[in-house]
């Protein structure tokens, strides 16, 4: 469970990001932090009944403002994610714990130029895949819909007309389900956690089918 006493600390150095507070709240801060680790260890054995993970990372606290207009040194929330095993299994489970914020999902934010253009091949050649797993009730109920930035009209040797130009214009691909720290302390947190990140692994899936072969099907993995 997430205690009170962690999203307290989130709000209290919300409202007090400087390196006076947090140096005298530092006890506060590492009980915190565990608590959010043992959530994690919760999580990660819970995942491992329905997936394969290799292991999960907790991001720092500490913000990095060499080149950020906000200079506060400290994030008020605590995030990290959990990473699938093997070449074969692409996407990444993600959550981020912050009060009145809280989102749990996952997703591709910034696909390299090969991953992007295969993806986009595959759109190309055949829409109904993702269009079947983002329309599907669970995934709706979830997260709404598939979200990601894209390009303003057509990537570069793709059809402005194409039927399927939606999905072909992105460049990130994610879905998070938004929860509110009454949920965040509930007892059933956990649950509703693999909730969201069940409802997302049919995508992550499809993907990892996408990004594992070539448009024959063939796989391009060593053996």
């Amino acid at each position: 469970m997430i205690s009170k006493s962690t999203l307290q600390f989130l709000k209290d150095i919300a409202a007090n990001n400087h390196k006076e507070w947090f140096e005298a709240n530092k006890e506060v801060y590492l009980k915190s932090q565990e608590n959010i680790k043992q959530f994690m260890l919760d999580v990660e054995k819970r995942l491992n009944q329905t997936d394969v993970i290799e292991g999960s990372k907790l991001y720092r606290i500490y913000r990095d403002v060499r080149f950020s207009k906000d200079k506060t040194p400290y994030k008020n929330y605590f995030s990290g994610y959990f990473k699938r095993k093997g070449a074969e299994r692409r996407g990444s489970y993600y959550f981020s714990i912050e009060p009145g914020n809280t989102i749990i999902g996952g997703g591709f934010y910034g696909p390299n130029k090969e991953d992007l253009f295969r993806i986009r091949k595959e759109f190309e050649a055949d829409g109904t895949h993702i269009e079947n797993i983002v329309n599907h009730p669970s995934f709706i109920k979830h997260f709404g819909s598939l979200q990601g930035d894209g390009v303003a009209t057509a990537p570069k040797g793709f059809e402005k007309a194409h039927p399927h130009i939606k999905w072909i214009r992105k460049k990130q691909f994610f879905a998070f389900e938004k929860f509110t720290d009454k949920e965040v302390l509930s007892d059933d947190f956990e649950e509703k956690v693999l909730g969201a990140f069940l409802a997302i692994r049919p995508f992550f899936d499809y993907m990892s089918d996408v990004l594992t072969t070539n448009l024959n099907g063939e796989s391009v993995l060593d053996s």
